[in-house]
């Protein structure tokens, strides 16, 4: 859905280069904010929810795959101890990756709004 959504919006939203036609969409996210299931914002997030809920999705059947109860899907005899580290390394990378991605949030929310309001402070001051 992700894809195809961004792909509609790639389309439509060639047209909008022009003022008079991009115009109407910024009109409507300053009115439409009644309706929190559908106004613009929400129809604008749409590419990013869908992608975000199909990566949830796919990590939990990697995991559900890797960790799978008994061996018998695999192709090669592999002791039980094998299994076991394979299935250790796979979950330490994912917990690796999601730790990176918790530090990565982190550290763009601080030059978000947290840096905006200490740079209004420090203009302010300077006053």
């Amino acid at each position: 859905m992700s894809l195809l959504y961004g792909c509609i919006y790639s389309i439509r939203f060639f047209d909008l280069k022009k003022t008079y036609k991009a115009f109407p969409w910024t009109d409507d996210a300053k009115k439409n904010q009644l309706n929190p299931f559908w106004n613009t914002w929400v129809f604008l997030a749409m590419p990013a929810v869908w992608l975000v809920w199909s990566l949830i999705a796919y990590f939990v059947c990697v995991m559900a795959y890797v960790w799978r109860v008994g061996d018998d899907g695999l192709a090669t005899k592999a002791p039980p101890r094998s299994i076991l580290e394979l299935r250790i390394a796979v979950s330490s990378v994912l917990c690796l990756g999601l730790m990176y991605l918790c530090l990565i949030i982190r550290t763009l929310k601080k030059y978000g709004v947290e840096m905006e309001d200490r740079w209004r402070e420090m203009a302010h001051r300077l006053r």
